[in-house]
């Protein structure tokens, strides 16, 4: 789901520069009708170019300051939004390295969720070992006390055979 919503963050962000471009390409081709296709380029790839292209129409037409005014307004408005732009793109790079960290974290995690399920195994292992130690040890224990009791018998019976105890 992030990959998709970060394909569609690219694909309005490609929009809006297109979109940008084109305005872009109106404005100078308002401002100098007979420029070429290679000139439009060239002054849209400069930033100062087009500035001074702008400056230069407006001053030499002799308008007032009220248009002088609005052009600063708007020359300032588009560094703010390619300001904001290259911020976007920066955010676009950090949510790209999360998800790269997240997917790598991701597979730690798997590895941590394998080796429990795999200590978990050795553990319930252990706990059988442990159950059958105890009634090995449980039927010893019984068999020591019937030979025990065995060779009691065998020793009375031995006394009582040699006439050593009445």
């Amino acid at each position: 789901k992030f990959i998709h919503e970060m394909k569609e963050y690219q694909n309005a962000q490609q929009k809006y520069k297109a979109d940008i471009k084109k305005k872009a390409k109106r404005q100078i081709r308002i401002i100098k009708p007979d420029a070429t296709e290679d000139e439009v380029e060239n002054i849209m790839n400069s930033e100062g170019d087009r500035d001074a292209l702008y400056r230069e129409a407006i001053l030499s037409s002799g308008v007032n300051n009220s248009i002088k005014t609005a052009y600063q307004t708007i020359a300032d408005k588009y560094q703010d939004v390619r300001t904001l732009e290259q911020s976007l793109a920066e955010l676009n790079k950090m949510f790209f390295d999360f998800a790269l960290l997240t997917e790598e974290q991701g597979e730690l995690l798997d590895q941590i969720e394998f080796n429990v399920k795999i200590a978990e195994d050795h553990i319930d292992g252990g706990n059988d070992n442990i159950k059958k130690a105890l009634d090995d040890q449980i039927a010893i224990r019984k068999k020591q006390c019937i030979i025990l009791l065995i060779a009691a018998v065998i020793t009375l019976i031995v006394l009582f055979s040699l006439k050593i105890i009445p």
